[in-house]
């Protein structure tokens, strides 16, 4: 059974914060789930990358990132943008993290406009359901 070490969640809406965190935890297959209620506090993790890192050795980075897109202030689109410029300048390479939005649109061309980002892998309407945890931990996690 593979696990992933760690999950960020970035969604605005807190009860598809919480059906995403149920769906991962009864997985079994997440031990740290990180959220964050606004994208501009998920890039700001990534902004101060080694400070967020330090605080939190265990579940930082995060090997993926689950993403809305439609969000107040700082969309998904935004967000990506921003994670795209910090993961090439820092040369994160290997510890970059794997990208699922995780919305509910279903406009192609979102989907188009989020595929056209290299750390976007997957692109899936919501609710997220245990399955989806589960094949989320087989296609990015590690044996345990």
């Amino acid at each position: 059974m593979k696990t992933v070490r760690s999950v960020l969640i970035v969604d605005d809406n807190p009860g598809d914060i919480l059906l995403c965190k149920m769906a991962l935890e009864e997985s079994g297959r997440f031990p740290c789930i990180l959220e964050a209620s606004q994208a501009e506090s998920a890039a700001a993790m990534f902004e101060r990358y080694e400070e967020s890192k330090a605080a939190d050795p265990d579940c930082f980075p995060p090997v993926v990132i689950l993403l809305d897109i439609n969000m107040p202030r700082m969309d998904g689109f935004e967000f990506l943008e921003r994670l795209d410029v910090l993961a090439r300048e820092a040369g994160w390479g290997d510890e970059s993290p794997a990208v699922v939005m995780l919305t509910s649109s279903s406009d192609p061309r979102d989907r188009g406009r989020a595929e056209a980002f290299p750390l976007v892998c997957d692109f899936v309407t919501k609710p997220p359901t245990e399955a989806f945890a589960i094949s989320i931990a087989e296609r990015f996690g590690e044996a345990r």
